[in-house]
């Protein structure tokens, strides 16, 4: 096992559990179906079964985020299926879980440990206000909302760090050259990528607000645009 402490192991089982598909909502519940065998074949970082089933047992008693029911047993999969998950199964060897999450209180749970995914010894962390991005990590969270997943590669996403990583209003040829926007060519002025960025910026908002809660208002006044120039975050308050 590769993680180094019950915090990470604890935030690699949030993790999962916020990647699962969910296959029903109701209310403040929704429910997913969880194969801790599965996940932790497929990721090298991951904790050991035992480990990361202690952490689902830990997350129904002490911080009652979720109800369990073991679905390797037919009788608990029908007994979900009517009674929502009342049933709780014996505890022991089981890998295989359906669970019904509370939204309240697995968000609170969750900001608790969130500074285990956004922040390591090692990963590279860029800073904007209340927006943080770890790139090592390919996590992006603003302020306490839910992080979301990232792609470093993604356009959109690099578009973003490169005005992070820029302290001053960077022209729309300067990012047409850095992300390759419209096969950029030696000699294209601001005015001939200004569109293309302009969708660039548009697909980021559409990002930040759908995946990362931000809202409309808030996007705004974090990315500045300078007409017919270029674009600027505003960092402070």
């Amino acid at each position: 096992m590769t993680m180094k402490s019950a915090e990470q192991v604890i935030s690699w089982v949030l993790e999962a559990i916020k990647r699962e598909r969910k296959l029903q909502e109701y209310g403040l519940l929704f429910v997913i179906k969880f194969d801790l065998k599965d996940l932790t074949s497929k990721d090298p970082n991951s904790p050991s079964i035992e480990d990361a089933r202690k952490v689902v047992y830990l997350l129904e008693k002490k911080h009652k985020a979720l109800e369990i029911a073991d679905i390797d047993n037919p009788k608990e999969r029908e007994h979900h299926e009517k009674n929502a998950l009342t049933y709780r199964p014996a505890r022991g060897t089981a890998t295989r879980f359906m669970l019904e999450i509370n939204r309240k209180k697995f968000d609170e749970v969750y900001t608790e440990y969130l500074r285990v995914s956004t922040h390591t010894a090692d990963g590279k962390v860029l800073e904007c206000g209340l927006l943080k991005i770890n790139l090592d990590q390919g996590v992006i969270r603003y302020n306490d909302k839910m992080p979301a997943e990232i792609s470093p590669d993604d356009k959109k996403i690099r578009f973003l760090v490169f005005l992070m990583e820029n302290k001053k209003v960077v022209e729309y040829a300067e990012i047409a050259k850095k992300l390759d926007v419209n096969w950029w060519q030696e000699g294209l002025t601001n005015k001939d990528v200004a569109r293309d960025v302009q969708f660039l910026r548009r697909d980021l908002a559409t990002f930040l607000r759908d995946e990362v809660s931000m809202t409309n208002r808030e996007i705004q006044k974090m990315i500045i645009n300078k007409k017919n120039i270029g674009y600027k975050l505003r960092c402070g308050k």
